[in-house]
């Protein structure tokens, strides 16, 4: 691992606990170091890719954040989540990159009339 990294990496890193039971949440991190939520993503993903911190992420109830993964049922549910967040990534990008341009017209029409466009179609062919 790296020893140089930049100040706000080694904060987040001081703020994350080990094991799931210790999980911080990206608006805990977030608050304490002054940073937006999405930066505080972003530094945790360099943290692991190119710094190698095992660091895991859980979205249960009561054990939502980040943490040190201490075992390898933790480690298993963090590829598990990060697995089902990438899938649900790539299917909404191939939903999107499949759309023909033009729905916020749709979408606008809808709004105005109550009227959805499919309604509209079926309307005129009658």
């Amino acid at each position: 691992m790296e020893t140089e990294m930049p100040v706000f990496h080694k904060q987040i890193l001081s703020l994350i606990g080990q094991g799931k039971e210790n999980a911080r949440t990206v608006s805990y991190i977030s608050k304490l170091v002054g940073l937006s939520s999405t930066a505080v993503r972003e530094i945790v993903s360099e943290l692991v890719v190119k710094y190698g911190y095992g660091i895991g992420t859980s979205n249960t109830k009561h054990a939502c954040g980040y943490y040190f993964i201490t075992n390898d049922d933790e480690k298993r549910e963090t590829v598990r989540n990060l697995r089902s967040r990438a899938m649900k990534i790539l299917k909404r990008a191939n939903v999107i990159s499949a759309l023909p341009l033009g729905g916020q017209e749709d979408f606008n029409f809808l709004i105005a009339t109550g009227e959805s466009t499919q309604e509209k179609v079926q309307r005129k062919s009658s």
